[in-house]
């Protein structure tokens, strides 16, 4: 439990950093003279993860992400760090004046999470798709840049799932030991969030989003908690979604949608997608954004996102598999020779159709 304890505030640390600076970069002001209304512990981690799924999304096409360039982006977060001390001295400021305000209650209930979400972390993998794909494919991203044609050796590896590549960086080795911190630690935040968010609603008596909430954060932990030990993109699809219903509800105006809100939505919303393909419903979250903050500016925001996320994703597929979007063999403009045999594409798609109806029949029964 220590072991995950500390890979969490390693993890933590490297996103939190990339995010507060990101966060300075796109103001193009100091942390001290501009702060995000809406921005907090939460928000700047997110900024700063799902900036470097994307960053590790493109070099992935052509190193491996492994033990060297988690060195690498470790070592530029010190220096970070080290530059802009004052700044982010100023934002823990900022943070632990906020959490003097939270009632001990909540405080209490927070740390009991911490404690009962360590507890499911260290738990042996019981994920049957761990088993059967997620690590494997992990463990050739870490060691190879993308491979051309690995979805012949099994279908599975040609599921391009970009949280794959982000899982990369931050899978820990310890002899037999494979520790996967990412879905834990996003599943804590969230859920730390919900409880704050729970707790406040309480005290201004407003029962719908007391109930919501509430339902929010039984229900997850109720679906989410035997595998968030895993490397699985529908628990971080799950969890990134949820967090991004429950910001876009209380965004009350435009000042609080900055640039760096929407580009930290337009991250989240087309991660999701890349993350796992059959959560492409995600995008329908861009319509409550663009009413919220200024359309143009949103529209182009999220294009560029778009065109960052989207070009690395299409050109892994094409090399998984020889196909732009796999396992759909209708979309088929490539001839090359490790192209996957399309029979077996067909399988594979079969196989995903069925399993979403009725799991564990055959598809041809289905």
């Amino acid at each position: 439990m220590i072991l995950v304890l500390v890979l969490w505030l390693v993890t933590f640390s490297i996103c939190y950093v990339i995010g507060l600076t990101l966060v300075n970069v796109i103001n193009c002001k100091s942390f001290k003279t501009k702060r995000e209304s809406i921005f907090g512990i939460v928000e700047y981690f997110l900024l700063g993860f799902l900036s470097l799924s994307l960053f590790t999304g493109i070099l992935s096409i052509f190193l491996p992400i492994g033990k060297s360039l988690l060195t690498i982006v470790f070592s530029t977060v010190v220096v970070l760090f080290v530059f802009q001390f004052k700044a982010f001295k100023n934002q823990y400021d900022c943070h632990k004046n906020k959490l003097k305000e939270i009632d001990k209650k909540v405080i209490f209930l927070v740390l009991f999470l911490i404690i009962f979400i360590l507890i499911a972390a260290v738990q042996k993998i019981s994920l049957w798709d761990t088993e059967l794909y997620h690590s494997q494919s992990i463990k050739w991203i870490r060691s190879y840049s993308v491979v051309p044609g690995l979805g012949n050796i099994h279908g599975r590896f040609a599921f391009n799932s970009m949280f794959f590549v982000i899982s990369g960086l931050f899978t820990f080795e310890f002899g037999d030991v494979v520790i996967y911190p990412l879905n834990s630690l996003l599943f804590l935040l969230i859920s730390s969030k919900l409880v704050v968010l729970l707790f406040r609603s309480i005290t201004k008596e407003d029962l719908f989003k007391t109930a919501f909430y509430l339902l929010l954060l039984v229900g997850s932990v109720y679906l989410l908690i035997n595998y968030i030990n895993t490397p699985s993109p529908d628990i971080a699809c799950t969890i990134l979604i949820i967090y991004a219903i429950v910001m876009l509800i209380n965004l009350r105006n435009e000042d609080q949608a900055s640039r760096t809100f929407v580009f930290l939505m337009s991250l989240l919303i087309v991660s999701c997608m890349v993350y796992k393909l059959s959560y492409a419903f995600a995008l329908l979250l861009f319509i409550p954004l663009f009413l919220k903050s200024k359309p143009l500016q949103s529209f182009m925001i999220v294009s560029i996102i778009g065109l960052l996320i989207g070009i690395p994703y299409l050109i892994r597929n094409y090399y998984l598999s020889g196909y732009l979007l796999f396992p759909y063999p209708s979309i088929d403009i490539f001839t090359v020779d490790w192209k996957v045999p399309v029979q077996q594409v067909l399988i594979e798609k079969f196989w995903i159709e069925s399993w979403a109806r009725i799991p564990g029949v055959p598809y041809q029964e289905v």
